[in-house]
Order: C-alpha cells, then structure tokens, then sequence
C-alpha cells in the first residue's frame, strides 16, 4: 500500500498532535520525560475501558471419529483522550484444539490485530475520522464483512470517515478487488405511494491505483441494501454489480399468531429468503454460510441460487429456536438451532444440519461477554 499507509500515518500524526505530553527542560529528565510519554495519559482524559468475550466452539461433522474444538478470547481497551479523540486497541488469541490448524480461519494466533485513533469533528464540520485497523462490514456484509464465525475473524486497515449517514472509507488490498480499495455509502429513505416507506443505502467499491506519481480511482463494484413494508409485511434486500457480472437477495418475516395457541411455544414467525448471483461474482471476502453448518458453507453470493424457509419460536422458556430449509445451489439441508443463556452470563448455541448430499453436521458454542 502506497498512498494510504502515508495518509494513515499524516491523520494519526495529525490527530495526535494536539495531545502532546508536556516535556520538562533538556538533559535526563526530559529524555526520561519522552521515552515515557506513551505509557503516560495526558492530563484532562476522559476514562479508559476495558471489555471483551471468549468462546469456546465445537463444529464437527457427524460420523467422524474427531470433535473439533476450538477456543478464543478477545480483549478491547477504548481510551478517550477528551471528548472528541479515542483510540483503541484490540488483541485475540485464538486456537484449534484439534485440527491442524489449516479449516474455518483457525490459526493459532495471539497478538494485537486491532488499532485505531479516532477524531470527531477534526475539519469543524462534525464528521469523524478513524485511522487504523478494525473489523469492518460493508452494509449486509456479502461483498465486504468480517464474519464472527470465524475464530479469527478478518480486519481492515485504512481510513474510515462518517458524517450524518454519510461514510467514505479507502482500504489497503482488499483480497475481493486485489488492490487498494476506496468505497463510499450513504443513507436515504423515501416515501413510495402504495408502498410506504422505503429506506436504501448506494454503495459503490473500486480500485485505487495509477502509474508512479499519479492517483487514478476505478469503479469495481456497487449496488444498494434495500429494506421496507409492504402489505403489513416487512421486507430487505440488496442489489450489486460487479464489474458486469451481478447478483441480488430479497427476505421477509410473518408473524404466525396461530402458533401461539401451541403449549409451550411462543412467538413464532415464519422467514423466507432468495438470492442469486452469476458465475462470475467474487464474494470471497464476505459473510459464510457458516452460521448454518458446514453442509451449506461458503460465501453467500458466491452461490449461484440459494433458498431458504425458517421458522423461529421458543420452545420452552428460555430458549430460542429455529427450523429451516435450505437449497444452496441444489444441496439441500434441514437446519435446526437452539439458543439460550445460562448463569445469566454464558450464551449457548447448539445446531445440527441434515444435508441430502453431505454428511450431518453438529456445532455448540459458548461465549462470554464481559
């Protein structure tokens, strides 16, 4: 990365230096004074915090003679210099008990792979900018997402700025361009007669790239979420194109009253969903179909046709669950979850798929958010 590893470092140098320690006169004290200067907090700050979760996850596939376990743990530490600076670190530690390391984005490792300064209102025109790495979604996240199923879930570097709905952002090599990438979104929402309201949000990623001494941007891919109601029925979607090759998703959810007469379940409602996408669309960096088990796996645009029908509900008090169908490019699998939370703390998640072309699968995981 060329331009923006140096627009990287002039915003954070630019961010920070505001906030420069006080230094005391020349000699020891003073070289004392600036080797410490980063373990010291500047006078006025406004409070540090601490947060974080750990998981525990097993997703094995039925019938084979080995579990496979895997475990993480992330820490957050946010520092707010004043009121309109922060920055924030982020480290995690993950590891696979019992594969080899390679499967589901488990490598085994531990260090601090989240970094950013932020700055509100840095230009006076009540805009933020964050500088840095972070996990980063791009709207539903199927083009661009970083996907928390996975134990090490990917990140982003760049520069990030937000404004009253309005977000730019330009990334460093983005592995679904394979370049440099700059990206833009923005919210709108308007009033469509006999169809309420309803709410979209453009999106538009391409290239950053030129020849020595020239900048040059190039449209890769763009599209649009769309969301709304219609006929008492709420409704999404999304539309992208990709260098030509294009691909789109629409879902709705019913309530079902009926079920409620039921003993024992309650709040049922019924989710219908769709997408397809041509051959050619690239969504390796996006959200998985992982959430689901391995039989339906993969990037969700990256499938060609994709169905699915599910029905959530409690069955007992507690817990939540979900049946579905799925058709992923003509596999079909019963899919079927439970969730509930134990010791008012520990999240549990269990779910079992039943493919017609692939062998079962089974995955339990509990978190802890603290």
């Amino acid at each position: 990365m060329k331009v923006q590893t140096l627009v990287i470092a002039a915003s954070a140098a630019l961010i920070l230096s505001a906030q420069g320690v006080a230094q005391s006169d020349t000699g020891l004290e003073r070289a004392l004074t600036e080797l410490n200067a980063g373990l010291t907090a500047p006078a006025g700050s406004a409070s540090m915090a601490i947060s974080g979760d750990a998981r525990i996850r097993n997703n094995m596939t039925v019938g084979k003679d080995k579990k496979a376990l895997d475990a993480r743990a992330r820490l957050n530490f946010d520092f707010n210099v004043n009121e309109g600076v922060s920055v924030s670190l982020g480290a995690t530690a993950n590891s696979d008990w019992d594969g080899d390391g390679t499967s589901d984005n488990v490598t085994g490792d531990n260090n601090i792979n989240r970094y950013t300064v932020s700055a509100a209102n840095l230009l006076g025109d009540g805009g933020t900018f964050t500088a840095g790495t972070q996990y980063f979604t791009l709207g539903s996240g199927r083009i661009l997402g970083s996907d928390d199923w996975d134990p090490n879930p990917t990140t982003s570097t760049g520069i990030w700025y937000d404004n009253a709905g309005f977000s730019l952002f330009f990334l460093e090599d983005m592995t679904t361009l394979d370049a440099d990438t700059y990206g833009l979104t923005f919210d709108y929402s308007f009033a469509l007669p006999g169809a309420g309201d309803i709410s979209m949000r453009p999106y538009l990623l391409g290239d950053v790239g030129g020849d020595d001494g020239s900048f040059k941007l190039s449209t890769g891919c763009y599209g649009s979420e769309l969301s709304g109601s219609f006929g008492g029925f709420n409704w999404n979607g999304e539309y992208a194109n990709q260098d030509g090759a294009t691909a789109w998703t629409a879902s709705t959810s019913i309530e079902i009253s009926a079920l409620a007469s039921v003993p024992g379940i309650t709040g049922a409602s019924l989710d219908l969903s769709t997408s397809t996408a041509d051959d050619a669309f690239d969504a390796d960096g996006g959200l998985h179909w992982g959430q689901i088990g391995d039989v339906t796996d993969g990037a969700l645009f990256n499938s060609t046709n994709t169905s699915s029908a599910g029905m959530s509900f409690s069955p007992m008090e507690g817990w939540n669950g979900r049946l579905s169908r799925v058709d992923n490019d003509g596999v079909d699998s019963w899919n079927f979850t439970a969730a509930t939370t134990l010791a008012g703390a520990v999240d549990m998640w269990v779910g079992y798929a039943n493919g017609d072309a692939a062998d079962d699968s089974f995955w339990m995981s509990m978190s802890l958010n603290f």
